[in-house]
């Protein structure tokens, strides 16, 4: 709650909607590691789903500061959910990436150096 204090409330939003768009964040990003997990491992493009999600975190955060100031609840809400989507998993693409690209070396030396 205390990194997204200043975030929400000079827009007049209480500690238990914070709380709340925590939850949100975090619920909806663990969902996305695992759908992002499921489709690497099925289809693995990597490349791809690295892009979308890159793209993803470029929109979804200033889309969050246009958001804010409505104070719709349900829209903030949704965009919190997109965020955790998008943020969440991209650092285990990203190492799953990196160790596709150095795949002669052994994974725990790519893990280790990133």
């Amino acid at each position: 709650m205390l990194i997204l204090s200043p975030l929400f409330e000079p827009y007049g939003y209480g500690p238990v909607f914070i709380a709340a768009m925590g939850c949100v964040f975090t619920l909806f990003g663990v969902v996305g590691s695992v759908v992002s997990g499921i489709l690497l491992d099925k289809f693995g493009c990597y490349l791809k789903l690295y892009r979308a999600i890159c793209i993803s975190c470029a929109a979804t955060f200033p889309l969050l500061l246009w958001t804010l100031p409505s104070l719709k609840t349900w829209l903030v809400g949704a965009n919190m959910a997109v965020s955790g989507i998008s943020v969440l998993p991209m650092l285990s693409v990203g190492i799953s990436f990196a160790t596709e690209l150095t795949f002669p070396l052994k994974e725990t030396v790519t893990n280790g150096l990133l």
